[in-house]
């Protein structure tokens, strides 16, 4: 699913370029860091622009919210309506139907989970570029428009976690005999193995292949061949290429762990 985020970066620039920071107050003679010299109706001039833009990526965000939420709305009435329309018989002829199934609800809680990331960045976001311009400007204009932010569309809507709790609960009916907790677990778990590909896996075992070959090394200086000849000025790098050794096989002792548990 694709997002679009606030343009932080243009706002950034444009702050720069609409208030310099290598100008002073030539009266006062103090460096007021972003607000210039410049004259108060050339400074108003740039702070409503700059409030435009911003109203602007405002309304942008807005508008790509609320085309994503419906569109995911309509999707969950589509794969809950298929879902209701199949037997839950998995041992008959509808066991590929209700792995499409599970498939699509999986795709659409991480889409779910993915709009409400992008509201609280997107929160953070106009948070921080608001800070960035009462600053800039020696304006109190964060707290006016932190409340203009939370009154928006995006900000107020509840209907993704609506959504969410909508999905876990059908989910945990159909697959999990009613446990949502495991049915979030499930979701959630999918979620994370789905955002692996070939191309990692290759490199996680090329990656295993290296450290098991160093682990074999290891073992054979110290077990089979521990008067192994060593040249002068190398007796240092042993004792720490050890102590490395324990910490690798620490980590993957205790990542073998979590995995069993």
């Amino acid at each position: 699913m694709a997002t679009i985020f606030v343009d932080y970066k243009h706002l950034k620039e444009l702050l720069k370029e609409l208030f310099p920071s290598d100008q002073k107050d030539e009266e006062k003679g103090t460096v007021y860091g972003t607000y210039g010299s410049a004259e108060n109706k050339g400074i108003e001039f740039n702070r409503q622009q700059f409030i435009n833009e911003l109203i602007k990526e405002v309304e942008k965000v807005n508008a790509h919210y609320k085309k994503q939420e419906e569109k995911l709305h309509q999707e969950y009435k589509t794969v809950s309506s298929q879902a209701l329309a199949v037997t839950v018989d998995r041992e008959s002829q509808n066991q590929g139907l209700m792995r499409s199934i599970n498939i699509s609800f999986v795709d659409m809680y991480r889409n779910l989970n993915m709009l409400n990331n992008f509201v609280y960045l997107n929160k953070i976001a106009f948070d921080k570029i608001a800070k960035k311009f009462d600053k800039a400007s020696h304006g109190k204009y964060r707290k006016v428009f932190e409340k203009k932010i939370n009154q928006t569309y995006f900000a107020t809507s509840t209907k993704i976690a609506d959504l969410l709790r909508d999905t876990a609960a059908f989910y945990a009916n159909l697959f999990e005999n009613g446990d949502v907790t495991k049915a979030k677990v499930r979701l959630l778990a999918k979620m994370a193995q789905g955002s692996y590909g070939k191309n990692d896996m290759l490199w996680l075992g090329f990656k295993i292949g290296i450290v098991l070959m160093l682990v074999f090394w290891n073992l054979f200086n110290l077990v089979v061949s521990p008067n192994l000849h060593i040249k002068e000025g190398m007796e240092v790098f042993i004792p720490l290429y050890r102590a490395v050794g324990l910490i690798v096989s620490l980590i993957w002792m205790w990542g073998f762990n979590i995995y069993i548990w």
